[in-house]
């Protein structure tokens, strides 16, 4: 949607004002600009720029939905990373929308990229077309149906679709923090939040399950979405190849012990999970009308809990929260994260102030005023 378009939600605003205290010419002064130029966004002659739009939503403490006037057609297209039942509330999907809001102003300061998203001709969960569209995705990368795929290989396919990886550090969450998928569809631009704070055995599977969001954008966010970057995860990290060698190996054994230990091996040669290589394998023998593996899944998920793989952050940083050198840093170096950078140039230019990475990595004040301050005096990448 054309930003002359656009307009202000004019009756919420000056509630939120009220609320405040504050009259239109208290808040000209706080926005440096002319009251007259406020009286124009609030009446719709007029739209506040990105900055100034930014600076409107963190002042007034407004979410998007609440700042901005619907229009589906711009509305950010987010999706949580779903767990077993969990539900995704109004709130969530709220929030996530106010953050992709904050992010439009800084999509101008990444580098210019060309895109080559690919599209596949099917999003269905059918089992062919999930293989097909994981097989597309190989062979992009350049790797063969036994390769294993490694954290640089999903990185770089990342940045070549355009989507810009932000790491985080959320906490052991359970549901939907594992993973935040945000795409602006006026921009073009995708914004992949992970959570470091997550099990070494579990990240590169929602990596994966990241970049089948990033291939069906119109499918963010819907039931049908979720299934689809599950299934193609799955099939992406442990190939049906993968999955027969596995399952010949597996049915050696007699002892469905020794199954376990030999799934639990081959899972752990691949960085992926125990239950993502039984899941796969079980898969290939259900397609070839095979005797099914002596474990259930029940198993698998109990022998999975009980050992302790450590987390991604634990990897990285060690014990303990990292500085903001050590982690700005870190995440230039293994993620390619232009997002900082990004930050900082908006930061300078628009003199936009630590406010902002606080709402947008959901951090405390004083994190985000640590990491402003990096970023503004110091180069991490060169420290």
């Amino acid at each position: 949607m054309p930003q002359e378009q656009r307009s202000l939600n004019s009756d919420r605003i000056r509630k939120s004002l009220t609320s405040a205290g504050m009259s239109q010419k208290d808040l000209a002064a706080k926005m440096d600009v002319t009251a007259q130029a406020v009286t124009n966004w609030l009446s719709g002659k007029d739209f506040p720029r990105p900055p100034k739009l930014l600076k409107l939503a963190m002042l007034l403490n407004l979410p998007a939905d609440q700042l901005v006037m619907s229009d589906l057609s711009s509305t950010p297209i987010v999706a949580f990373r779903r767990k077993g039942g969990s539900k995704t509330t109004k709130a969530h999907i709220e929030r996530a929308r106010h953050i992709g809001m904050l992010l439009r102003p800084l999509v101008g300061y990444f580098a210019d990229r060309r895109l080559i998203r690919p599209s596949f001709r099917s999003s269905s969960v059918d089992s062919d077309a999930i293989t097909q569209a994981a097989l597309q995705t190989r062979a992009r990368l350049g790797l063969s149906e036994k390769a294993n795929i490694k954290y640089s290989d999903l990185i770089d396919e990342f940045r070549c679709c355009g989507a810009a990886l932000v790491p985080v550090m959320w906490g052991k969450k359970e549901t939907h923090k594992n993973a935040l998928h945000i795409h602006l569809p006026e921009e073009n631009f995708t914004f992949i939040f992970l959570n470091l704070d997550t099990r070494m055995e579990d990240f590169k599977f929602w990596m994966a399950h990241e970049l089948a969001h990033v291939y069906t954008p119109d499918l963010a966010g819907t039931d049908e979405g979720e299934d689809f970057a599950d299934a193609f995860a799955g099939s992406l990290l442990f190939s049906p190849v993968m999955a027969a060698q596995a399952y010949k190996k597996i049915v050696k054994h007699e002892l469905e012990q020794a199954q376990l230990d030999e799934l639990v091996s081959l899972a752990e040669k691949q960085y992926i999970s125990a239950l993502t290589a039984y899941k796969q394998t079980m898969l290939y023998a259900r397609r070839n009308e095979l005797p099914r593996l002596k474990m259930t899944e029940k198993v698998v998920n109990m022998a999975r809990s009980a050992k302790s793989s450590g987390l991604v952050s634990e990897s990285l940083f060690g014990a303990g929260p990292p500085t903001a050198k050590k982690y700005l840093k870190v995440c230039g170096e293994k993620f390619s994260a232009e997002f900082f950078e990004a930050y900082r140039k908006m930061s300078k230019e628009r003199d936009v102030g630590s406010g902002y990475l606080q709402q947008v990595l959901s951090i405390t004040h004083a994190e985000a005023n640590e990491l402003h301050q990096v970023l503004i005096n110091d180069d991490p990448r060169t420290s």
